[in-house]
């Protein structure tokens, strides 16, 4: 029987070495960019560890795959909140009473202003809540894009920066490692083929 380590290993190999093939396309970037950019409206896409990945594997870009994720962030946000706020109030209610973190962040939202969400968006997970709930405020998506974006600038190029610059630590953990590992076996095998 497989266990959860094994699972986890065979699907982020796959996946890792199905974008590691497409590297090679021009518009590659551009479209490693669609996962930050539409992760607000799916949050189950992992974009952190997408990140990760693509630095680690291309270490020589890991500064422009930073910032490919960072603008397709920030418009990920503006797209995100323009909508919201063009489909009106009901969704606004239903967040507001279904989730207590959303109540917060609204709080320090409406206290802070735009402040508060540049700050909210430097923790490593996209500030999803703080977007929504900027958008049923009332700021501008604009405003709302420069925060976000102002906010992730120094997580999101850190993270790029360490998984190119620390391979040897991120070979450590476990399943990752060996994910890391295979894909640079394959790598190597493709090499000597041509």
């Amino acid at each position: 029987m497989i266990n959860g380590h094994n699972k986890q290993y065979g699907r982020l190999a796959r996946t890792l070495r199905a974008l590691d093939r497409r590297s090679e396309q021009p518009n590659f970037l551009l479209l490693m960019s669609v996962f930050p950019l539409v992760g607000y409206l799916v949050p189950l896409l992992p974009t952190q560890l997408l990140l990760v990945a693509l630095s680690f594997l291309h270490r020589a870009q890991w500064l422009s795959i930073a910032l490919s994720f960072l603008v397709a962030t920030s418009v990920g946000a503006f797209l995100t909140s323009a909508l919201i706020q063009s489909i009106g109030g009901g969704l606004k209610d239903y967040l507001l009473s279904s989730s207590e973190n959303a109540r917060q962040v609204a709080e320090i939202i409406a206290i802070h202003g735009l402040w508060a969400v540049a700050i909210l968006a430097l923790l490593p997970w996209p500030p999803r809540s703080a977007v929504l709930i900027c958008a049923f405020i009332g700021l501008n998506p604009v405003a709302i894009a420069v925060s976000i974006l102002a906010g992730r600038i120094a997580p999101t190029v850190l993270l790029a920066w360490f998984a190119a610059h620390s391979p040897d630590r991120l070979r450590r953990i476990g399943w990752f490692g060996d994910a890391f590992e295979h894909i640079e076996k394959l790598r190597k095998g493709r090499t000597s083929d041509m």
